[in-house]
Parts: C-alpha cells; structure tokens; sequence
C-alpha cells in the first residue's frame, strides 16, 4: 500500500511539476516570437496571448510530463529531464512556428514533437553513458 501511495505522490508531482514547466516555457517561447514579430504592438492583446499560452503549455506539460517521465526516463536526473525536454519544446515550438508562415497551432505540434525528440536523445545519451565499459581508477 506505501509503495501505491509513493507513486501516486511522485505522479501528482510530475504533473504539478510538468504543468508549471510546460506554462513556463509556453509562455516563454511564445513572447521570445512575439518580441521578434511585433516588437512592441499592444500591450494587452500581448498579455491575452501569452496567458493562452501559458495555459496551453501548462495542460501539454500536466499531460506530457508524467507520461515522458514514466515510460522512458525513471532512471534519469530530474534537471537532465527539465534541460532536455524543455530544449526540446523550445527548439520544436521555434521551428514549426517559423517553419509554418507564423502559425501557432503549428508551434504547439512542434513543441510536442520537440519534448518527445528531447526524451528520446536524452534516453539515448543515458544508455550510452550506461552501457560503456567502467574504467578503473587510475593508480
């Protein structure tokens, strides 16, 4: 029963945890590309767009997060997880949003493909460092 209780505590913290990164780094991407595309245009349609975006990027993170942590990344450091898979939202939502003639339903299938692509290399680069033969210490 504790170890049922433990996993329902590390799940609700994974996605508390997930959906205030996801809110963050919504919001976040979404101003570095306004900034860009209309520098300074109005002030209160800007602050409307990027609380949709933070709530968007907090549901995304609230869902993604635990799910990304559960099935590929149980063994993985919790900043290597954030750095990774926020990169990955970053970069992602970045490119499909340029890449897309400044579509941003697009930014938000792009930044989900980037925190998957950013579990995936960090998966990768984690076997890799586990799967090396250990050296000896040098005497």
């Amino acid at each position: 029963m504790a170890k049922i209780a433990r996993s329902a505590a590390v799940t609700a913290g994974l996605i508390v945890g997930g959906a205030a990164l996801g809110g963050y780094f919504g919001m976040y991407l979404l101003g570095i590309l306004e900034f860009f595309m209309h520098p300074v245009r109005g002030i209160p349609q800007a602050w409307q767009v990027q609380w949709l975006a933070s709530v968007v990027g907090a549901v995304v993170g609230g869902l993604v997060g635990p799910l990304v942590v559960w099935t590929r990344l149980r063994d993985v450091p919790v900043w290597r997880t954030v750095a990774h898979t926020g990169g990955g939202a970053l970069v992602g939502g970045a490119l499909a949003f340029w890449g897309s003639s400044w579509n941003p339903i697009l930014a938000l299938e792009g930044a989900t493909l980037g925190v998957i692509a950013g579990a995936l290399v960090l998966r990768l680069r984690m076997r890799a460092r586990t799967d090396s033969p250990h050296m000896p210490p040098a005497v």
